[in-house]
C-alpha cells in the first residue's frame, strides 16, 4: 500500500513538472498548451521507480530512524526535527540519485545517465533541499504527530511539490536534448557533456 501510494505521489509531481514545463514552452512560443505532450514513458519510469524503489526505501528509513531516534517522550520534539533534517539532508539525496539512475534506464538514457549526473546531481540536490527548507515545517508535524505507520502518507502528501522539482530537475536537461534529437547519440552527447 505504501509503495503504491508513493507512486501515485510521484506520478502526480512528475506531472506537475511536465504540465508546468508546457506551461512554460506555451508562454515563451506564444502557443497554447497542449498537454498532448505528456510524456508517458517519463511518467512510467518515474512511476516505476516509486513503486520499486522509493516507497520501499521510505518505509524501511522511516522505521529505522523511528527505532534509532525515537520521537516519545520530553524529547519528542527534537527526536523529529532530527528525523527531519536526516530525511531531508542525508536520505533524499539518496532518492535523487537512485532516480537519476532507474528514470534514466527506463526512459532509455543508460549512456547519458553517468555524464547528466556528473552535470545535473548537485544543482538537484540542492533544488531538493530548497524546496524541503520550504516544507520543513510541514514534515515536522508529520514526523511529530503521526503514528509511523501513517508517516510515510503524511510525507508523500508533502512530497507532491518535492517530487515535482526533482522531476523538473531530472528531466530538463533530458527534454531538451530529446527535442533536438541528441538523445542517445554518443558522438553528439549534447545532453549532458561532462567536460562543460
Amino acid at each position: 500500500t505504501k509503495a503504491m501510494t508513493t507512486a501515485m505521489i510521484g506520478m502526480l509531481g512528475d506531472t506537475t513538472a511536465q504540465f508546468l514545463e508546457e506551461r512554460v514552452r506555451a508562454k515563451k512560443e506564444g502557443s497554447r498548451i497542449r498537454f498532448r505532450n505528456y510524456d508517458r514513458r517519463r511518467g512510467l519510469a518515474v512511476l516505476g521507480d516509486a513503486v520499486l524503489i522509493s516507497g520501499p526505501l521510505m518505509h524501511f528509513a522511516y522505521n529505522i530512524l523511528e527505532s534509532a531516534i525515537p520521537v516519545a517522550g520530553p524529547f519528542a520534539s527534537l527526536a523529529a526535527l532530527t528525523q527531519v533534517v536526516i530525511d531531508d539532508f542525508i536520505i533524499d539525496p539518496l532518492f535523487v540519485a537512485i532516480m537519476f539512475v532507474t528514470t534514466g534506464i527506463a526512459e532509455g538514457y543508460t549512456r547519458e545517465i553517468i555524464p547528466q549526473f556528473r552535470k545535473d546531481f548537485f544543482s538537484t540536490v540542492k533544488a531538493g533541499w530548497v524546496t524541503s527548507l520550504m516544507l520543513m515545517p510541514l514534515e515536522f508535524m508529520c514526523f511529530r504527530f503521526l503514528p509511523l505507520n501513517f508517516r510515510v502518507l503524511g510525507m508523500n502528501g508533502i512530497d507532491i511539490i518535492w517530487e515535482a522539482m526533482i522531476s523538473y530537475m531530472i528531466h530538463r536537461r533530458r527534454k531538451m536534448a530529446k527535442s533536438r534529437g541528441t538523445m542517445g547519440n554518443d558522438e553528439n552527447n549534447t545532453c549532458c557533456p561532462a567536460h562543460t
